[in-house]
């Protein structure tokens, strides 16, 4: 063996030869003399037809031998029978080399290399055989990431290359987290005994790491911290696989087997699932939307799914390229019909064309209002100028149920026949997605989301030449790099003056019911939980006793007879275990059991560190921990009423309107002109903000009283006036 060290290895680690005495579908020649060579970059040759793929041939070897492959062009449809790989890229500046060869030319391309992240350098080592060759697919080596073109095309091929294998190989790499997957896949199998033995959960709030090591415990909550679980791709690569397997250096674990658990903690392990923070939920609701078409196999919907249910409950989940939020699921069977997936991938667009062209591409085929419940500006209200407030802005991290998504509601009931959904003044049966696209050249602005920093004078001068001229936007882009810049002093009706497109406002028809004219901090579970309070956050008692004080208080107005129990339905947003609340008896005993719980936790206040430290020891004990409640016996009602809340609260905030309605809205409610409206079809109450005569939709709310048709019923006997809104 000669001296030159392969790529991808370290100075001294000693190489055996990977092809010595076998035999694979691929000459070998020269594999020896590759090694010994100085490699060249390895060149892709174009490929031939729309639906052509490359596979991988992945050649035998041993421990830290190089890794070497071929590829191969073919159709997809006549492809022989492959695996693929489901994994992270990881740090994309954190690279090895690998011998690349294409199939067909071996001898003359027999020293080219590939580079290719840690994390795959990783897989292939741990997938590769030692006594045979091994077909795969991997999308960092198959596709030429550097041709956008080829990206865009072979990105649309996607869903069906994960359906066609014969198998999908998910590797998990422990190398970023200090955990041992092998020790966690043995855990899993028994906590996976322990659901089949117990199919109904441990009961009486036990936990099922109850006796554990306390490392184990921290171990299991690790793994759900490897990124596989937090990327988009991932989610269609399992959901759309005839069969899966979880695999890491050292053990592999059928998916089913997995998953099989994961349904457990959520259905009978809740507070488990709670205490350590486990996505378990969000996994779940995931890969059911694909199971439920995909399998055959049958889940309860309330509704038929579509691709925005999708798309909610991917939201908290990352991706690289904020485009990839949505082509990550264009081969989910809600987003495809006879006329193809509602939109194809193009890494050559700019990202908020693409996400306009999602919105009115949705709108036009189902010509429903649905996808403003998707609308969530986080937890910062969108600057003066933030491109159209009705088009979901998908890269966002806040993540909430989306009310209007499920079924339960029904607050325009009544409405349906007045609906007039227009784009720019066109009905959307008229409307024609290809010259709307076309015909919108201020999009431009809306990649460029305005500068971060600017003085006003150069701010002025941008927007008086965008005026003359819209292919000034190249300007304005580079100024946005410049630092150290005041803001300008300019307010929104004087920017909207300057910039209203207006072929692309949204006009619809429906009701004011009243003005919000009280709001409250952002609830989530660090306010509704038991054993978080933080000193910062918390200095005069828990945030729900807080309110229940200020209604009992009257410190403002309310218009229900019994302001306790619409307050509780309204932390809630009705529903009990995603359903209505049906039996108002059980409901109001919940929410005494939790007041209660409330008013007997131990009165001292915990630093949020000291907060997660206990979070994490009571994992160790009954639900919740008994250390944190003192005397305070385990009803389960209490419980039951905090899981509904933390859902219903999560990114959200309590408001009251001038009329006394109560009302749950998005994090971004802020500012003055702020109205609760029923929109003509749509499912649950809008927060829009008035601006002159248009208005910036604020987001989604549940109120309280009027969730059931009971504003149109107001409007038909001639109380509330109907208002064509225009949204921009």
């Amino acid at each position: 063996m000669a001296s030159y060290t392969a790529p991808g290895f370290e100075e001294g680690q000693q190489s055996q030869n990977p092809t010595e005495g076998v035999e694979t579908g691929v000459a070998h020649v020269g594999m020896q003399e590759a090694i010994e060579t100085p490699p060249l970059k390895y060149q892709y040759r174009p490929l031939p037809s729309p639906n052509s793929v490359r596979l991988i041939e992945l050649l035998p070897g041993r421990g830290l031998d190089p890794i070497f492959c071929s590829l191969r062009t073919v159709n997809l449809e006549d492809a022989q029978p492959f695996e693929a790989l489901s994994y992270v890229w990881g740090l994309t500046g954190d690279r090895k080399a690998i011998f690349c060869f294409d199939h067909e030319t071996v001898p003359q391309s027999k020293n080219s290399t590939l580079e290719v992240t840690l994390n795959c350098w990783h897989a292939l080592h741990r997938l590769r055989f030692e006594d045979k060759s091994r077909d795969l697919w991997i999308d960092a080596i198959c596709i030429n990431q550097e041709d956008r073109k080829e990206r865009s095309q072979q990105v649309s091929l996607m869903g069906n290359l994960y359906r066609m294998a014969s198998c999908v190989l998910v590797y998990l790499s422990s190398y970023d987290l200090s955990v041992q997957l092998p020790d966690v896949f043995r855990l899993l199998r028994e906590l996976a005994e322990q659901a089949s033995r117990f199919p109904d959960g441990m009961g009486n709030g036990h936990s099922v790491f109850g006796g554990m090591d306390h490392s184990i415990v921290i171990s299991f909550r690790k793994f759900f911290e490897n990124a596989w679980f937090k990327r988009c791709w991932t989610l269609q690569e399992v959901g759309l696989a005839r069969r899966s397997l979880l695999v890491c250096d050292g053990d592999e674990l059928e998916w089913d087997v997995f998953f099989s658990l994961v349904r457990w903690f959520n259905r009978h392990q809740t507070l488990d699932r709670i205490n350590l923070d486990l996505p378990t939920q969000e996994l779940e609701n995931s890969i059911s939307l694909y199971d439920a078409f995909e399998k055959g196999r049958s889940f309860s919907f309330e509704h038929q799914p579509d691709i925005l249910d999708v798309l909610s409950a991917t939201r908290s989940r990352e991706c690289t390229d904020p485009k990839d939020r949505l082509y990550a699921f264009m081969g989910h069977p809600t987003a495809i019909n006879e006329d193809g997936p509602l939109i194809r991938p193009s890494y050559i667009d700019t990202t908020w064309m693409v996400f306009y062209e999602f919105a009115i591409s949705y709108l036009k085929r189902t010509e429903s209002l649905r996808i403003l419940s998707a609308v969530d500006h986080g937890r910062k209200p969108p600057p003066p100028v933030f491109p159209l407030s009705w088009v979901p802005w998908w890269d966002t991290s806040e993540c909430t149920c989306n009310l209007g998504l499920s079924s339960l509601y029904r607050a325009s009931a009544g409405s349906e026949e007045f609906q007039n959904i227009r784009l720019g003044g066109i009905p959307l049966d008229d409307l024609d997605l290809d010259a709307v696209l076309e015909d919108s050249p201020l999009f431009e602005w809306y990649e460029l989301m305005m500068p971060s920093s600017y003085t006003d004078e150069s701010l002025q001068n941008i927007l008086e030449r965008s005026m003359r001229d819209i292919d000034t936007y190249q300007m304005m882009k580079r100024m946005s790099s410049l630092e150290g810049l005041r803001k300008p002093s300019l307010t929104v009706d004087e920017l909207q003056g300057w910039y209203q497109p207006g072929e692309a406002k949204l006009s619809v028809k429906g009701l004011i019911l009243d003005e919000a004219t009280l709001t409250y901090p952002i609830l989530d579970k660090e306010y509704l939980g038991m054993h978080s309070f933080s000193a910062e956050k918390d200095p005069d008692g828990h945030a729900v006793e807080r309110l229940c004080r200020d209604i009992l208080e009257k410190r403002f107005h309310s218009r229900y007879e019994d302001s306790l129990l619409a307050l509780s339905l309204t932390l809630v947003a009705g529903m009990h275990n995603s359903k209505l609340v049906v039996d108002l008896n059980e409901h109001k005993a919940s929410f005494t059991a939790y007041r209660h719980a409330i008013q007997t936790f131990r009165p001292r206040v915990l630093t949020r560190e000291a907060s997660r430290e206990l979070i994490s020891r009571t994992a160790n004990g009954a639900a919740i921990g008994t250390e944190s409640l003192g005397s305070l016996p385990l009803d389960s009602l209490w419980q039951k009423y905090m899981v509904d809340a933390v859902q219903a609260c999560y990114g959200r905030r309590f408001f009251a309107t001038a009329a006394g309605y109560f009302g749950l809205g998005p994090a971004a409610i802020t500012g003055e002109n702020i109205f609760c409206c029923i929109l003509f079809g749509a499912t649950v109450p809008f927060l829009l903000q008035k601006h002159g005569d248009v208005y910036r939709l604020v987001g989604e709310a549940y109120v309280h009283g009027v969730m059931d048709g009971e504003a149109i019923e107001m409007w038909k006997h001639g109380e509330l006036e109907e208002v064509d809104f225009q949204l921009f």
